[in-house]
């Protein structure tokens, strides 16, 4: 059943003759409605199936991070969210493996998408439960450059935990740290480690960088 909440003059809603009715970034949309699959599907669809959601379960994961890194991305292009541009960025990238034993190489993962420079010889080490960032900026960098944040992400896989801060000390400082929240007796034996930058408005970011897996 379709409903037009705001009035005869106003978008529908709902179901309607074969059709979904929705609003999408204020935009009414109208689409053809699913049907139930008469054959199964094949092995190349289940993989695509499978690859599909292991990129959008990790997707969404680290949303509130990708949500940031791949916001200037997205407003190039009308009608695209930070979230079609993530998934777009690592849906054929970092899937490896064949069906059914696929799995996500993390060394390709990219949590921001932009133009801002890294830092260089970044690095990344862990102590009590506390990951260390440190860089070294080039010699021509200069304001407003020094005032761009640090983005720091760490990924768990096996719990699928997140510890982030999408903007935290400045580039200045050379350094920063991300608190993991370690818990005795979890499960979890290693991490997947990032780095990214954002401009202090927050209209400019760098691309990610991975900096390896870390051993607990």
């Amino acid at each position: 059943m379709a409903r037009m909440k705001n009035g005869v003059y106003g978008p529908i809603t709902g179901k309607l003759c074969g059709t979904v009715s929705y609003t999408r970034l204020g935009v009414p949309v109208i689409r053809s409605a699913s049907r139930p699959r008469s054959k199964p599907s094949t092995q190349k669809q289940l993989a695509v199936q499978k690859a599909f959601n292991l990129v959008n379960e990790f997707v969404t994961a680290v949303n509130s991070f990708t949500n940031v890194g791949f916001k200037p991305k997205s407003r190039k292009t009308p009608g695209r969210t930070p979230n079609n541009e993530a998934m777009s960025a690592n849906l054929k990238a970092i899937i490896t493996g064949e069906y059914p034993d696929l799995s996500i190489d993390y060394a390709k993962v990219r949590l921001s998408d932009g133009q801002l420079p890294l830092g260089e010889n970044i690095t990344v080490s862990m102590d009590s439960g506390i990951l260390y960032y440190t860089w070294q900026n080039q010699p021509t960098i200069a304001y407003p450059r020094l005032t761009d944040q640090a983005m720091l992400l760490a990924y768990f896989p096996e719990t699928k935990r997140v510890a982030m801060m999408p903007g935290s000390a400045r580039r200045a400082n050379g350094q920063d740290s991300l608190n993991l929240y370690l818990e005795m007796g979890n499960r979890e034996t290693y991490l997947e480690a990032y780095i990214a930058f954002i401009s202090n408005d927050r209209e400019e970011v760098s691309d990610s960088r991975y900096l390896g897996r870390i051993e607990l």
